[in-house]
């Protein structure tokens, strides 16, 4: 177990995790809680994703075929947008006259991108989106409305509250002055943490549950006669791959620290160093999850699309 005075940190916390295996990772909650309770370092900052190890986790998002067989399916590009600035003084925090701009700008950009296409060395990519959802705050609300009319073939989800912004775990290493000076509560962590965490889960993630698809593949070779197929669905049994690789780019608008959480969840990094990154009004972010589960971060908080004057973070 780490002692209070070797253990400054969420990185060393997660070192002497991965020497010590399975021994629980443990830090003094009265340091930042008042109380005298030993608790582990993610019932501290109140974090619902499973605890961080060093290394890859294949199977991220439980959809990872259970044997070594290869992973058919399309490449996901999940462009997470942060919405445009608003009115600070306002109670309902719309857009401003700038986050207007700053939208119908994003907008134009997706759009010129969607005309376009994508050539290199390692292939061509013609971008075409297959939806777009929203948070059901306001100021992203507006957003995806200024976006969506420069994108009209676009299919425009139901707005999303788990999009919503809030605060997903305790950011390390600001998190304990955070909670001494009030500017977060215990009981916001919990109760904004899983619902980020579910957010995630819906959304980050491979197109194909191989491990679905495998079980439908036995019991359709183990078909008897009171054997029911299941009512169709949109993952295909027949999932073998395709000659050219698909993409599926999809398009989120929401906020700051919904972004940079679900950045540090896909990359399987410490979630707590959320707050360590910064991305200014309608920044574009982009999540690559190719269909074998690896993740790549193709893009963060690109704001190329605004002129110097526009860009702005509050």
């Amino acid at each position: 177990l780490c002692s209070e005075a070797r253990c400054e940190d969420a990185g060393i916390v997660a070192a002497a995790a991965a020497a010590t295996k399975d021994k629980p990772r443990l830090y003094r909650r009265e340091r930042f809680l008042d109380t005298h309770a030993d608790h582990t370092f993610d019932e501290v900052i109140s974090s619902p994703a499973l605890p961080w190890k060093r290394g890859w986790n294949d199977d991220w998002d439980g959809r990872h075929p259970s044997s070594g067989s290869k992973c058919p399916g399309k490449t996901r590009h999940i462009l997470l947008i942060r919405h445009g600035q608003y009115d600070l003084d306002d109670s309902e925090h719309g857009l401003t006259e700038l986050g207007t701009r700053q939208a119908m700008l994003t907008g134009k950009r997706l759009a010129a991108q969607a005309v376009g296409l994508k050539k290199d060395r390692y292939g061509e990519v013609k971008i075409k989106y297959s939806m777009l959802v929203s948070s059901n705050v306001l100021r992203a609300q507006q957003t995806a409305a200024i976006i969506a009319r420069e994108l009209p073939s676009v299919p425009r989800q139901p707005d999303d509250p788990l999009l919503a912004e809030g605060w997903p775990v305790l950011p390390w290493p600001q998190g304990p002055g955070f909670l001494k000076e009030g500017k977060v509560l215990p009981a916001t962590l919990l109760e904004d943490a899983p619902r980020i965490e579910a957010a995630f889960r819906r959304y980050i993630r491979r197109d194909i549950d191989h491990k679905r698809v495998a079980l439908k593949e036995k019991a359709l070779a183990q078909l008897s006669d009171g054997f029911v197929p299941d009512a169709p669905s949109s993952t295909p049994i027949d999932a073998s791959p395709s000659k050219e690789e698909e993409h599926e780019f999809v398009i989120i608008v929401c906020h700051m620290n919904v972004i940079r959480y679900l950045v540090a969840r896909a990359l399987q990094i410490p979630p707590e160093t959320w707050l360590r990154m910064r991305g200014n009004n309608c920044g574009l972010t982009e999540i690559i999850i190719k269909p074998n589960g690896q993740v790549s971060l193709g893009t963060f908080g690109d704001v190329g699309h605004l002129a110097i004057e526009q860009v702005t973070f509050h």
